[in-house]
């Protein structure tokens, strides 16, 4: 259906009630007086709104439906709008498959005594979405959650005579706590990174690739190569939804810490300490 204003609605002979969008029945109306910013009104049920949220579907009481373009409405009405939504929201036939990708970014080794070396390295996740499904996704935000589990402590101190940077490393971080932990069952303390990124418009089996923040991992090395002890990817978590908000899907990357967490105890856990762990030193920084 094209676009109208209120000046010059366009009768219609028939309109299919699209399953796309959020609506009612002719018994379920309520009609409502919309006003449009140049102050022209008409009466009529608003019967469903288009799931980019672009366009809400509005009958008169004779039968007769047309097309409003929402941002040209009062703000009265998009607020009517918002109200009505929550109450009938849009309902989810996206189908979307996500691909988790870790990537290196940057690496660098630090001598910690004659026979160790610390190695930290920073990565990322590229996060693949393919829309699988023929209604094109619009509007949608992609939310995650980056955890690491640490089992390095690690901060330089400048040295008195050069000022050259000496590292201080304990690689035994869970030995400092003091309370147990109360949200997540992982071994060693764990950090996250967290982030909303708009995604582009997907047509029918396009892609797009997202980059996440960027984390650090820190590894002891001894002399000879062997690990002493290593911080390890916990797992990448994230909520994909529509414009209206509404939720379309969560995705786990492979980790097997990540699998077993529902996506509300993550959104529950402190910040800068998701794992519940006190410690008197916080983790990857200088006391």
């Amino acid at each position: 259906m094209k676009h109208t204003s209120l000046r010059h609605l366009i009768t219609l002979a028939a309109v299919l009630a699209l399953p796309i969008c959020s609506s009612l029945t002719a018994q379920e109306k309520d009609y409502h007086l919309f006003t449009d910013k140049k102050a022209q009104s008409i009466e009529a049920a608003l019967v469903s709104v288009s799931r980019d949220l672009s366009t809400a579907h509005i009958q008169r009481n004779d039968g007769k439906k047309f097309d409003l373009p929402i941002l040209n409405l009062s703000l009265d009405d998009q607020m009517f709008i918002k109200d009505w939504l929550q109450a009938n929201p849009i309902k989810s036939n996206y189908s979307v498959a996500a691909k988790f990708v870790k990537k290196n970014i940057s690496s660098d080794k630090h001598k910690v005594s004659s026979a160790r070396r610390l190695l930290s390295k920073k990565i990322a996740f590229e996060i693949e979405l393919e829309n699988k499904g023929k209604d094109e996704l619009s509007g949608a935000t992609l939310e995650y959650y980056l955890l690491v589990a640490h089992a390095i402590h690690a901060y330089p101190e400048p040295d008195p005579e050069t000022g050259n940077p000496i590292w201080t490393v304990n690689d035994s971080p869970q030995g400092n706590r003091i309370k147990k932990r109360k949200l997540l069952k992982f071994k060693n303390p764990v950090s996250y990174v967290h982030d909303k990124v708009n995604v582009e418009k997907l047509a029918f089996n396009f892609s797009t690739t997202l980059t996440s923040k960027e984390v650090e991992l820190r590894e002891i090395i001894l002399d000879g190569g062997k690990t002493l002890a290593a911080d390890k990817v916990a797992g990448i978590i994230a909520r994909l939804t529509d414009a209206a908000g509404q939720e379309i899907a969560i995705f786990r990357s492979a980790e097997t810490p990540i699998q077993s967490i529902p996506w509300q105890r993550i959104t529950q856990m402190p910040p800068g300490d998701p794992s519940g762990v006190r410690t008197t030193t916080p983790v990857n920084e200088q006391p």
